[in-house]
C-alpha cells in the first residue's frame, strides 16, 4: 500500500476492465500509477474476477483509494491514466479505468436523496456532501461485484441503498473465477557463468513478454510502500516499443526480438523502467509500453541470448527461461 503524504480528502474507488492484451499486466499496471501518484493514496484492492462466459477472457477489478482536490478533478486524473496505459493513438481498446464511486464531504450533492419510504427507517442518514455513482455500478456485475468487495458502503445517492444490495438484482453476465491481485510476476533468477537465466510464469503468451522485459531491465516490485527512494513514473518518460516479426517466428524468437527492441528504448531513452504492458501481441508485430523515468546516464543491460518457452496446451499459462549474457 501507499504511504504518500498529503492530505487526502475524497474517497473513491476506481474499477479495472482489462479486455485484450497482457491482460494482467494491464491491471497490474494501471494499480501501480495509482498507488505512485503524488495525489492518490490506494487503500485496498479487490480480487481479480473474469467475466463469465466472455471469450476475449475479460478481467475486472477495483481498487479504492483516498486523494486529494474534487470529483471533477479526480474524473480527468482518471481519463488521463486512461490515455497512458492505452493511448489512443493505438486505437486498441486493451483497458478501461473507471470512476465506480466517490465521496466527497466537502462537495455539493449532485442529486438529492429521495429513498423509497419503506427503507428510510432502516436507513443511516445519507453521508453529506458530494457522491458520484458510475451509472454502470448498478447494472453490470463487473462494475457492482468489484465496487462492492472494496467499498460495501459506497451508496447510490437517491434511493440511499447501498450498492452491495444491487448484487441481487444485477443482469448477467456475472463474474466468476475469483484469484488474488498479484502485484508481480512470478519470477526467478539464477546466476550462470557471463549472465543470468531468468525463470518466469505467466497467465499468457503477451503477459509473458511484459514478464520478460520486467525480469530484463530489473523493474522493482509494485504494491511496495512509497519511500523517497521509489522509483516514480513520468508521464512525461512514457515509452512506445513495436517490433516486427517474420510469420513464422517461434515463441523464442518473438521474446528474443521483443527484449531487444526493449533494449534499444529504454538505452536510447535513457530510461529507469517500474512497469511494462504489451498492448497488441499480433501476428506479425508486437506494440506495447514502457512506464519510468529518465536518468542522466544510459542504461547498461544485458544481451538477451536464448529463450526456452513453453506453453500449457490446456489452460494457455507459458513459462520461459531466457538467457541473458553479460556485456
Amino acid at each position: 500500500m501507499s504511504n504518500q503524504s498529503g492530505s487526502p480528502n475524497i474517497e473513491a474507488a476506481l474499477g479495472l476492465r482489462a479486455r485484450a492484451g497482457s491482460r494482467e499486466a494491464l491491471l497490474r499496471a494501471a494499480f501501480d500509477l495509482v498507488d505512485t501518484s503524488p495525489t492518490m493514496r490506494v487503500r485496498e484492492r479487490s480480487l481479480v474476477w473474469q467475466v463469465a462466459d466472455d471469450p476475449t477472457g475479460e478481467l475486472v477489478a477495483a481498487i479504492r483509494i483516498h486523494a486529494q482536490g474534487d470529483i471533477a478533478g479526480l474524473e480527468a486524473a482518471v481519463a488521463a491514466l486512461q490515455d497512458r496505459v492505452c493511448p489512443p493513438a493505438l486505437a486498441v481498446d486493451a483497458l478501461r479505468v473507471e470512476l465506480l464511486w466517490a465521496h466527497d464531504p466537502q462537495g455539493v450533492p449532485r442529486v438529492a436523496a429521495n429513498p423509497p419510504p419503506e427503507l428510510e427507517p432502516e436507513r443511516p442518514p445519507l453521508p453529506g456532501g458530494e457522491i458520484y455513482l458510475h451509472p454502470d455500478a448498478l447494472t453490470r456485475a463487473s462494475a457492482c461485484g468489484p465496487l462492492s468487495e472494496v467499498a460495501g458502503h459506497a451508496r447510490e445517492p437517491v434511493s440511499t441503498r447501498f450498492v452491495s444490495e444491487f448484487l441481487q438484482t444485477v443482469p448477467e453476465p456475472y463474474i466468476e473465477l475469483p484469484q488474488p491481485f498479484r502485484p508481480t510476476f512470478t519470477s526467478m533468477r539464477r546466476a550462470i557463468h557471463g549472465g543470468w537465466v531468468d525463470s518466469l510464469v505467466a497467465r499468457d503468451r503477451a503477459d509473458l513478454l511484459a514478464a520478460a522485459a520486467e525480469a530484463f531491465v530489473s523493474a522493482p516490485a509494485s504494491a511496495m510502500p512509497i519511500d523517497p527512494t521509489t522509483l516514480l513514473p513520468d508521464p512525461a518518460a512514457d515509452a512506445r516499443v513495436s517490433v516486427t516479426l517474420a510469420a513464422e517466428a517461434s515463441l523464442s524468437e518473438r521474446v528474443l526480438g521483443w527484449l531487444r527492441a526493449v533494449e534499444q528504448v529504454v538505452v536510447g531513452d535513457q530510461l529507469a523502467v517500474r512497469r511494462v504492458v504489451v498492448i497488441d501481441d499480433g501476428a506479425l508485430a508486437i506494440h506495447g509500453l514502457l512506464f519510468g523515468r529518465r536518468t542522466d546516464s544510459p542504461a547498461t543491460l544485458g544481451h538477451p541470448h536464448d529463450a526456452s518457452v513453453t506453453v500449457d496446451p490446456a489452460t494457455g499459462e507459458c513459462r520461459a527461461e531466457i538467457t541473458v549474457l553479460e556485456r
